[in-house]
């Protein structure tokens, strides 16, 4: 019930929000609110075992007009569900399909392709090189203090040379920020410190900031992770507090020369850029974002297309963190800040255009007039078509002399038909979609003229 619930809820969310993009002012609903005030206060005391109701009890509700229909029809539905209702048991729906057959995946220890895959292999022959290089450092120099190099190679060895770069950078700001704390506790509060009670306190005062930092943004959290863990290596030497200063150096340095032996390792030797990643991401976004449109232009049930539409939103996010990892694989170049630019208004453009498709996936299908019903057939199938369009574009090599594939606009209305808020929503995403053409078309320019090393 609970999952129900927040499909439910999901869809809910997503319908208030298409409802408030198009009409800024909706029409009173005071009683829908207080519907919602009491589902929520039943929702929060839900008990774990509810009697289930006889399928003859709910009445069966006619199909939602509009966006305010469709909020107080999943009001019902989650009411419903709350109550005790019986609940519509679904497929889920195939993450991949080729050709209309489902490839179902196989469970197991290992990935698909573990020992076929190159990639793989040299992975793992990388990772071994730099733990083996960091134990025999310090193992020849009988220097066991810096043994926290090798922990460094299992921690920032991923599989790109962007992501590696990034943590690398990420580990050693925190690093070198939970030292510097460590050592100023070392020197002028642990000498004071006369009871456990002191030392809860000192490592609880620290921890919290770090904390902070860690439950932030996923491209600086680790920086939180990694303060709290170079204060502990600092501060924590033994079942006593330590006052040797070389103990905090020793760990510092393992942190700092496991990063250096990482970054030559894997920026040299079988490099994997994240570029690679980053394609394939934009090809599965651009493909969800093509399922959400042809389920509206089949004019099927809203939820169907808010699930797609949050599939997108989830693949956005994964890309967005790839672009940003991009970026660390081009801080040597002579272009980075203007990279930097193009990363920030690809992903500022992509943004824009889930968003409008969200609010389109939110409407529920037409009813009545049949010819605004064609009308608006024609125009997601005009949008299904850009879609594929642009899919093509992407995949192909990449040509200066082409043009950046904006689109004309969307076949109108005639003068006198007044537009729907269906149609106004579909004019923005065309809109939005044309936006997102001439910003991957440029930002593709920019990756054809100054070439990643790793690409």
């Amino acid at each position: 019930r609970l999952g129900e619930l927040a499909s439910l809820s999901y869809g809910l969310a997503m319908t208030v929000v298409a409802m408030k993009t198009v009409t800024p002012e909706p029409a009173e609903s005071g009683a829908l609110v207080a519907r919602l005030e009491t589902l929520s206060n039943a929702i929060e005391r839900l008990p774990r075992v509810i009697p289930p109701r006889g399928k003859g009890e709910a009445s069966a509700a006619p199909p939602p007009c509009d966006l305010q229909d469709q909020i107080a029809a999943l009001t019902s539905q989650m009411e419903d569900v709350v109550a005790g209702g019986p609940i519509e048991r679904r497929e889920k729906a195939p993450e991949q399909a080729e050709k209309g057959e489902v490839k179902k995946k196989k469970g197991g220890f290992f990935v698909s392709g573990a020992f076929s895959d190159p990639a793989y292999s040299r992975f793992a022959l990388k990772g071994t090189a730099a733990v083996m290089i960091s134990y025999l450092t310090y193992t020849l120099l009988d220097w066991p203090g810096i043994h926290t190099a090798m922990l460094t190679c299992f921690i920032v060895s991923l599989t790109t040379v962007g992501e590696t770069v990034q943590k690398l950078f990420l580990r050693i700001a925190g690093c070198l920020v939970g030292a510097l704390l460590g050592i100023v506790s070392i020197v002028f509060i642990l000498p004071d410190t006369t009871s456990i009670t002191s030392l809860v306190v000192l490592v609880g005062l620290v921890t919290l900031p770090a904390a902070w930092i860690a439950v932030g943004k996923p491209t600086v959290s680790y920086i939180g992770f990694q303060i709290a863990f170079a204060l502990y290596l600092c501060i924590l030497q033994g079942a006593e507090p330590g006052f040797d200063l070389v103990v905090a150096r020793d760990r510092v340095i393992g942190i700092l020369f496991g990063d250096l032996v990482v970054y030559l390792i894997f920026t040299r030797i079988f490099p994997v850029s994240t570029l690679t990643q980053l394609r394939l991401d934009l090809d599965k976004l651009i493909r969800q974002c093509r399922d959400v449109v042809k389920t509206k232009a089949a004019f099927d049930p809203a939820a169907g297309a808010i699930q797609e539409a949050g599939r997108a939103y989830a693949t956005l996010e994964t890309a967005s963190a790839n672009l940003a990892a991009y970026g660390y694989e081009t801080f040597h170049s002579g272009n980075r800040r203007l990279r930097a630019q193009a990363n920030k208004l690809a992903i500022k453009a992509l943004r824009g255009f889930v968003n409008a498709l969200a609010v389109v996936a939110a409407f529920p299908p037409p009813q009545g007039d049949a010819e605004k019903s064609e009308a608006l057939r024609q125009l997601l199938l005009h949008a299904e078509m850009n879609l594929q369009t642009l899919a093509f574009s992407l995949a192909a090599p990449f040509d200066v002399s082409s043009g950046a594939l904006v689109d004309s606009m969307p076949p109108a209305l005639s003068p006198d038909d007044e537009p729907s808020p269906q149609i106004s929503a579909l004019e923005a995403l065309m809109a939005r979609l044309n936006n997102v053409k001439m910003t991957l078309f440029h930002y593709r320019r920019l990756l054809h003229t100054e070439a990643g090393a790793y690409e």
